[in-house]
């Protein structure tokens, strides 16, 4: 294993740290050993960092992460946890922090974080009802060493989150595919944050479409799941890659990546110009112009391409079945009658393009 220094915190964290939110752990009748015993294997592997949530695995992740510390040496785990309390505006944010160092059996974190952070909730629970000061004071009575957060916000209020100075670290989604934070994690990092890279292989996603494969389709799902690892790995701005990491094989592959050189600044880039490419290919240049409209069916034309380009661009069409049903009108409704076509400033064959996104995504 290779480790880093996390950012100001001065903690030298693995590389390669562990995502706990898919442990194999039943929603009914749990049992923990298959899920500790993972654990065992990814800390003798030399992995000290483990994102734990509680409301991970059904709720089950601290209880399974407390019984494997039981038998880790506890000076070789940067002992860290979240706490979502503020997502369903518990008036004592505290609740939670006392909950897993009781779960843990520990007085104290290495690294506490507040989960899914954005900046209203920033504004209207923390600031507003005065949970900043318990953050505060939980800090100073050492219930943890150093605050970070997560979060899915827009970049632009990210920064204004590292700007409040209070944090030490953050967690933010990067990989090959999705740099939309880039900017941001480099800033934090020259700001002296610990900067962690979580869905560093998409999810999964990354080897499982074709969609994603063709620009690579030199190598196969096993290289290219090790070099979009060390892609991200090499990036001197993060300092630890979160890995949903399912089997002890998976752990040992993602090992071995860790010990392979890191990639060039020119090797980078190339991988980079390789998807750029690829996405130039495959975007559909609609700029919302509305001159489409109306739709004689009704369909709002925009917002199933914009659906269509982020599917194409970055995630796998599971993700996006939400944002489609919420359509008031789906694509499938379209009758190719044509007169969007003729008024399209982009000369776009929009009813391929609804017939595309309603196999995609239609019932």
């Amino acid at each position: 294993m290779k480790y880093r220094t996390l950012g100001r915190t001065g903690l030298r964290v693995s590389i390669l740290g562990m995502g706990t939110m898919r442990l194999p752990i039943a929603a009914v009748r749990p049992e923990f050993s298959k899920a500790v015993a993972l654990m065992h294997h990814a800390m003798e592997r030399g992995i000290n960092f483990f994102d734990v949530g509680d409301f991970y695995c059904h709720g089950h992740c601290e209880k399974a992460f407390s019984r494997a510390l039981a038998s880790m040496p506890s000076d070789q785990i940067i002992l860290s946890a979240k706490n979502s309390s503020h997502q369903n505006r518990a008036p004592q944010w505290l609740h939670q922090l006392d909950h897993t160092l009781k779960a843990f059996k520990r007085k104290s974190l290495y690294v506490y974080f507040l989960h899914h952070l954005s900046l209203s909730d920033w504004e209207d629970y923390f600031l507003a009802n005065g949970c900043v000061d318990q953050v505060v004071d939980a800090r100073k009575r050492g219930l943890f060493q150093y605050l970070g957060f997560s979060s899915h916000d827009t970049p632009q209020n990210v920064e204004r989150l590292l700007d409040t100075d209070l944090f030490d670290a953050v967690i933010l989604p990067f990989n090959l595919l999705n740099r939309h934070y880039e900017s941001v994690m480099r800033r934090a990092a020259d700001k002296g944050l610990g900067v962690l890279a979580m869905n560093p292989l998409v999810a999964g996603a990354l080897t499982s479409s074709a969609l994603y494969t063709a620009p690579f389709s030199a190598w196969s799902p096993a290289e290219l799941a090790s070099q979009a690892l060390n892609y991200v790995l090499s990036q001197p701005f993060i300092h630890c890659a979160l890995s949903g990491m399912e089997s002890a094989g998976i752990i040992d592959a993602n090992v071995q990546t860790v010990m392979q050189p890191r990639l060039s600044a020119a090797e980078i880039d190339r991988m980079n110009a390789i998807i750029s490419r690829d996405r130039a290919r495959r975007y559909i240049p609609c700029t919302a112009c509305g001159y489409c409209l109306p739709c004689t069916q009704g369909i709002d034309i925009a917002a199933v391409i914009e659906i269509l380009n982020q599917y194409s661009l970055l995630q796998g069409e599971n993700l996006y079945h939400r944002d489609y049903a919420l359509l008031g009108v789906p694509a499938e409704c379209c009758i190719a009658c044509g007169q969007c076509v003729e008024k399209c400033p982009q000369k776009l064959n929009i009813p391929a393009l609804m017939t595309r996104a309603a196999e995609l995504f239609g019932e």
